[in-house]
């Protein structure tokens, strides 16, 4: 933890020497998620060569073999044959889940996927990776939520309130409008949370193909109707968000609102975009029963 703090501390400080430091740098997932997209397509793998012409934005050759190092230290990917015919395939989504939680009691707390799990986390994990008629069905606990009074009990401890609202400011963003830091990196914005939202539904959109689809109106190969229209709600709705900041709130308007974009084209029933919901509903995969 030190020694992290201390490199924190060394890339955000101006070091005014004859020396220039040069720091590691951290992989982005987005980089890793790239090649295996790339990987996605090309069921029976390919060579570190192939990859590097199916990249749009191809890193060095030596990154991109060190890319392809930690994902395969993650078992993410693995490598097939020797030598030079060496070839990269990707591993199935359940296999990835199948070894991380083999691997929870061993390892204590460690990163997976550059989130560190700690071992309750872990306990968790294991726990839901279950067959669902081993799991304990359960629905909202209502107490939770009376118990709450605002900005007089806390779910979260002071200091973790504390870190969060560190890392989440800019040291330049104090006392400017609301939506400002939203707003400079807008065109960013719109395509990694279209795409990691989306994702989040099932969504099998690579962020290229998102890319495309949000910058072009290009829609991907290959992909649904129901796909497409779920990346371009997702693009209006932050859209929404940014461009109407000032009147944004926890509050039925904007929720309304909201759902309404994001649901756009999607249920059956186009009378319930925006509204509450009149019937029951479940979660695949899920033994929660929502209220």
């Amino acid at each position: 933890m030190i020694i992290a703090r201390i490199l924190y501390i060394l890339r955000n400080i101006n070091i005014h020497a004859t020396t220039e430091i040069t720091l590691p740098k951290k992989i982005s997932e987005e980089s890793l998620s790239l090649i295996e997209d790339v990987l996605r397509q090309n069921p029976d793998g390919l060579s570190a060569r192939e990859i590097l012409v199916s990249l749009a934005d191809a890193p060095p050759l030596r990154t991109l073999q060190f890319h392809l190092k930690c994902l395969v230290d993650r078992y993410r990917i693995k490598m097939v044959g020797k030598g030079r015919s060496v070839r990269y395939v990707r591993n199935s989504a359940s296999l990835v889940a199948e070894v991380q939680i083999a691997q929870a009691p061993a390892l204590g707390a460690r990163r997976v996927h550059e989130i560190q799990i700690s071992k309750s986390g872990m306990e968790i994990q294991k726990y839901i990776a279950q067959p669902q008629h081993l799991r304990q069905p359960v629905g909202y606990n209502r107490q939770f939520l009376n118990a709450y009074r605002p900005n007089h009990t806390f779910y979260l401890s002071k200091e973790e309130r504390n870190h969060l609202l560190m890392i989440g400011s800019k040291t330049n963003a104090i006392g400017q409008p609301a939506g400002t830091h939203a707003k400079k990196i807008f065109e960013r914005l719109l395509i990694d949370l279209s795409w990691n939202s989306s994702r989040l539904e099932g969504n099998t959109y690579s962020i290229l193909d998102t890319k495309r689809l949000i910058e072009e109106g290009i829609q991907a190969d290959g992909k649904s109707i129901v796909e497409t229209q779920m990346i371009l709600n997702h693009k209006a709705a932050i859209e929404f968000l940014v461009e109407s900041v000032e009147e944004i709130g926890f509050n039925r308007y904007s929720v309304s609102n909201l759902h309404a974009i994001l649901a756009q084209n999607l249920l059956e029933d186009d009378m319930s975009e925006g509204r509450l919901r009149r019937s029951p509903v479940g979660i695949e995969g899920s033994v929660y029963t929502p209220p």
